[in-house]
């Protein structure tokens, strides 16, 4: 996918993002949109999606929590090793 394609994908996400209430377990609907656009960048910066590391451990950014948390916590910020391969 290129810059493009996920600037355009970021933007539409941004949109239905502030336009949406999502039903999210465990999280607030602040939470959700820090979570959404932090994923939709770090796709831009060239991330996949991540899963779950354990139980009780917060969910990576990059995970698709909005589709399940998997034992994980929810969480909107990126994890260190997520900071760490866009740097």
């Amino acid at each position: 996918m290129g810059r493009r394609t996920v600037g355009l994908a970021l933007a539409f996400a941004l949109g239905v993002t502030l336009l949406a209430v999502p039903q999210v377990s465990g999280g607030t609907l602040a939470e959700y949109r820090a979570m959404v656009i932090n994923h939709e960048t770090a796709h831009w910066f060239g991330l996949g999606h991540g899963t779950c590391g354990g139980r009780g451990k917060p969910a990576p950014a990059m995970m698709q929590q909005s589709k399940g948390l998997y034992g994980c916590k929810p969480s909107p910020w990126p994890l260190l090793g997520e900071i760490a391969r866009v740097r």
